[in-house]
């Protein structure tokens, strides 16, 4: 397996590495922090799309630029749900009594807006529609304006459902890479358990995504996990 560098595919993968690193600095207090998650997310965001495109091309789909940016794009907004290290300015805190550098951990209350932050975010730096539809669409395997009215969602009571080919692909694959501490590659059996804690219409959507394009094979997920020197669960 190639790994060529994907955030060079076009103008719109290299503004989007330039967005990753501008968004982690915004949401830490220092360089190394910075670092840390721009290693977590971004490096997530880059194996999504290797995954990406190992279920577009066994399904038959055409690798297109839409699918590799709309991969790297598609977590922008969690960086804006990290708990944030930067100090209020009303608040007295000492430097030394800074965490420095400490490991990325998500706000689990509102993580489950980073879909629609990165959304908005990408639509405010002048990326297209169609690209920012990568972000709001593919949480879980997409979630219905009754799940959002039914579970009580901090979300706006919407439909949020991947619409084109490439968001379904990018969706799929997400759910075999995990952004937890240390990273890991999901393989094919604990993915779909983990769906099915979110009861049958959830796993009805899951299985259906799986008969149009499949699953990574446990071989070409062991080659990535090699590659990124990270575990499997």
């Amino acid at each position: 397996m190639k790994h060529s560098d994907l955030w060079n595919t076009s103008e719109t993968t290299r503004a989007l590495r330039e967005l990753h690193k501008e968004q982690a600095r915004a949401f830490t207090l220092n360089e190394q922090s910075a670092q840390k998650s721009f290693a977590l997310i971004a490096t997530h965001c880059e194996i999504v799309a290797r995954l990406a495109v190992i279920l577009a091309e066994q399904s038959g789909q055409t690798v297109t630029n839409t699918l590799i940016e709309g991969a790297l794009a598609h977590d922008i907004g969690t960086y804006s749900v990290l708990e944030t290290e930067r100090v209020n300015a009303s608040t007295e805190i000492q430097a030394e009594h800074v965490n420095v550098g400490r490991e990325p951990i998500f706000q689990r209350n509102i993580y489950i807006q980073h879909g629609t932050r990165g959304y908005e975010l990408l639509l405010s730096e002048g990326f297209d529609e169609s690209l920012a539809q990568f972000a709001r669409n593919h949480t879980g395997v997409g979630i219905t304006k009754a799940e959002c009215i039914q579970q009580n969602l901090p979300l706006e009571p919407q439909d949020y459902l991947p619409e084109t080919v490439e968001q379904e692909i990018v969706l799929l694959a997400d759910k075999f890479h995990t952004k937890s501490v240390p990273s890991r590659f999901v393989s094919v059996h604990t993915a779909r358990a983990r769906v099915e804690k979110f009861g049958p219409e959830n796993i009805a959507r899951w299985d259906k995504l799986v008969a149009c394009y499949g699953v990574p094979c446990e071989s070409d997920i062991a080659k990535l996990a090699a590659h990124y020197s990270m575990e499997i669960m």
